[in-house]
């Protein structure tokens, strides 16, 4: 897609993530905090605008953010940039459960719609188990 495209939804992971994998994501998004949903309130930290941070990783795992539930953190979850531009709904996802949550035994499972300009141009980005299916 070479236009805006809109995201909704969260992938869940099946347990808190180490150090490491948060690290990951701090160090891979410095300008965002780790977003946290409280009952009533939903927060986001702002987001770069740029998709790539030229650490010759896939650019596009850059667009996927990690966040927890409530205030002991006890749902952790993966959720994807609401709005972004010439990127497919999908990217970046596979490189972060090949190379950041399967070594670190982490399954993720859940949804996320996404929404192009067109209104025929939606659908899900469905994992289960690890495995994306679109």
């Amino acid at each position: 897609m070479g236009y805006d495209t809109w995201h909704g939804g969260r992938i869940d992971l099946n347990k808190e993530p180490n150090e490491v994998v948060k690290k990951y994501f701090e160090a891979k998004n410095p300008n965002r905090q780790v977003i946290s949903c409280f009952p009533g309130e939903h927060i986001k930290a702002m987001t770069p605008l740029e998709d790539c941070d030229g650490d010759g990783e896939d650019e596009y795992s850059d667009l996927w953010f990690l966040g927890h539930d409530g205030e002991n953190g006890s749902k952790w979850f993966l959720e994807r940039e609401e709005c972004t531009r010439h990127s497919m709904p999908e990217d970046g996802l596979q490189y972060l459960i090949d190379k950041v949550f399967i070594p670190n035994d982490i399954v993720l499972n859940g949804s996320v719609h996404w929404q192009g300009e067109e209104p025929d141009d939606s659908g899900f980005i469905e994992v289960k188990e690890n495995i994306i299916n679109i």
